[in-house]
């Protein structure tokens, strides 16, 4: 890693560090699921291109007040390790926030951990000097991730960058299941918002425009990959073990676009990617 880029190799090959280190203290438990899943299922096509895109468009530096929304946990550990980073990283998920602390209690340098919801953060204007949230934001159901953009971009800096990953398709659209994923509904039955498919409209009204902030750039994944690990997911949740093949796909079977891509199927699209800034007082506003 040099020069503000990461690769999918590296960001996996430290995801099977974390799990193995878990059982080279010997921590306690064999069946410990944030462990086996590091070194099982390390990662995946979407979060080799989504890790390394908001790494490099965050562009960390030392010391900087880094401030994570309920992301996959591996880059808040990354950052905080490999890039001096001070990470807030916050969740609702109090079981994910616990699998992790005893997943890396004895590491160097961690993370600070907060349990926050994105609509009402709690923290005071003009915090942190960067801002990122991993494939978050479609999870929020109805105008929810429309507020907590203007959220994030309340306690970023003047001169901060935020930078977001969500998915998308040829065409919004907003789908429900009946199991609660993420336990945040203590297991009541019944049907739940699953996600927002964003289609470069609806992405750029309801999360763009409505940061306030100033764009400066939206990244399209897209490809033949795509469709490829998205067969491979099917076969189990996080495809093991084929996700050996991630970095190879993620290299050689997507493509990137500064515009949504055209006439393709919904299973070749894989992620947006945005980067926004938020402009200083004594900067001209965005035409």
């Amino acid at each position: 890693m040099n020069g503000g880029t990461v690769t999918g190799w590296e960001l996996m090959k430290y995801s099977v560090s974390l799990g193995l280190g878990y059982y080279r203290r010997r921590a306690g438990k064999v069946f410990h699921r944030e462990a086996l899943r590091r070194i099982l299922t390390p990662i995946n096509v979407s979060r080799c291109y989504e890790f390394r895109r908001t790494y490099e468009l965050l562009m960390p530096r030392k010391n900087e007040l880094v401030f994570d929304l309920s992301s996959p946990k591996l880059l808040s550990h990354f950052l905080s390790e490999r890039s001096g980073c001070r990470v807030v990283t916050a969740d609702i998920n109090k079981q994910e926030v616990s699998d992790w602390k005893t997943l890396t209690g004895k590491r160097r340098k961690l993370p600070s951990w907060v349990i926050a919801d994105g609509v009402n953060l709690g923290f005071k204007n003009d915090t942190f000097d960067k801002v990122y949230s991993i494939s978050v934001l479609e999870h929020i159901p109805g105008e929810g991730d429309s507020r907590t953009m203007a959220e994030l971009a309340r306690v970023l800096k003047p001169g901060g960058r935020l930078v977001i990953t969500v998915p998308y398709a040829g065409k919004y659209r907003s789908e429900c299941i009946e199991e609660d994923v993420y336990n945040l509904h203590n297991g009541k039955r019944g049907t739940f918002h699953w996600s927002h498919f964003y289609d470069e409209p609806s992405l750029r009204k309801k999360l763009i425009e409505s940061s306030g902030l100033a764009l400066e750039g939206v990244y399209f994944g897209y490809g033949p990959g795509s469709a490829l690990w998205k067969s491979i997911e099917r076969m189990g949740r996080y495809g093991f073990p084929l996700w050996i093949f991630s970095t190879l796909v993620e290299k050689y079977g997507l493509r990137e676009a500064r515009f949504q891509p055209a006439l393709l199927e919904d299973d070749q699209f894989l992620a947006a990617v945005a980067v926004l800034k938020k402009e200083k007082k004594n900067e001209p506003s965005a035409a």
